[in-house]
């Protein structure tokens, strides 16, 4: 069991420390920012997120943009920026999104041992009528700095569908992520679907092949928008953005069993209009001692929406986890946030 005084104590002085550094370093670096490279629509528009590959180049993906037109706007791009020798960076569309392929990829990107990115797109591919279910796709590194693109999985609704996070890999080179609908679609049909946790296996020979880990049922949390993580035994965490006892999202753990099979424990149930948070919409992470950490998007005020939370999950005897929130954000410019450590107990 993890030691429980003070819980967020330890976080809250590194929360301050890394305020302070980023108030002292915001002053004294802002003169010499630099623009890496700055889009132009037909190269890309409105990026996401980037990564560093093993090749130390940036690798990442644009939501709009491109050469091609997706409801009337740019179907999104994934690019690379190369610093060359005068230490400027150029930019490398490396796949135009058209629709059928994909569309509107938000997600961090992930690579393989021998360079190959992956990633997915929310919407697009030939199923869900003109919008798409969304898809898995493969950016293949070629001879030459060819790359080529290949679609992995095509979502169906029953087995997931709009898949906004990114992915990870397990020790055996299988893909997991979440899909925020499909699934248990009679659960939660206004949503489309209460969302899955999948799992994307290779053959060896070029396919793939995608099984559901687990289909939410709104009770026990639906809508999951962030990427899972694993722990040192195999288990995988996550967060749902709505259901759960309290309909307000959850944290969740899935468990590996017999025969393929998942079982999933509901580890919090957040609350709306309370300190508690709300509405969970990114993922988690470990620290040294097996604490969870993540973030609430709305939530920390009572009798209001609030501005969310940075929270603490730790393990309790019995299997049990208590929650704790750490830091309470505010709607000011100058305001950031409120550290709390204070045990919520249910």
């Amino acid at each position: 069991m993890y030691p429980q005084a003070e819980p967020c104590a330890t976080k809250r002085t590194i929360l301050i420390g890394f305020a302070l550094m980023l108030a002292l370093c915001t002053t004294a670096r802002a003169a010499s920012e630099k623009v890496l490279y700055a889009f132009h629509g037909e190269d890309g528009n409105v990026p996401s997120s980037v990564i560093v590959g093993p090749d130390g180049v940036l690798y990442g993906t644009t939501v709009e943009g491109g050469a091609n037109s997706c409801l009337g706007q740019g179907c999104g791009v994934v690019f690379q920026l190369t610093r060359d020798a005068n230490g400027r960076w150029r930019e490398t569309v490396l796949h135009d999104f058209a629709g059928k392929d994909g569309e509107f990829p938000s997600s961090t990107l992930v690579v393989d041992k021998h360079g190959n990115l992956y990633g997915t797109t929310p919407d697009g591919g030939p199923t869900c009528s003109q919008l798409g279910c969304g898809v898995v796709f493969e950016l293949v590194r070629g001879k030459g700095h060819k790359w080529t693109f290949k679609v992995l999985h095509n979502f169906a609704v029953t087995d997931g569908a709009n898949p906004y996070a990114g992915m990870i890999f397990d020790s055996q080179g299988d893909l997991y992520g979440t899909a925020s609908s499909g699934g248990n679609v009679s659960a939660c049909s206004a949503e489309g679907g209460c969302g899955v946790v999948f799992k994307l296996a290779p053959d060896g020979k070029g396919n793939w092949t995608e099984t559901v880990v687990y289909a939410f049922n709104g009770t026990d949390g639906g809508g999951p928008m962030g990427p899972v993580t694993f722990d040192s035994s195999g288990n995988l965490y996550g967060t749902t953005s709505y259901g759960g006892a309290k309909e307000s999202g959850t944290v969740f753990r899935l468990t590996p069993g017999k025969n393929s099979q998942w079982s999933e424990q509901v580890l919090h149930s957040f609350s709306f209009d309370t300190r508690d948070g709300s509405d969970p919409v990114d993922g988690l992470a470990f620290d040294g001692m097996g604490k969870l950490y993540g973030t609430t998007v709305d939530g920390g005020t009572k009798g209001e929406q609030g501005w969310g939370t940075a929270f603490e999950l730790a393990a309790e005897a019995g299997g049990t986890w208590k929650e704790w929130v750490c830091l309470t954000f505010g709607g000011g410019k100058k305001d950031l946030g409120k550290f709390e450590g204070e045990l919520l107990v249910e």
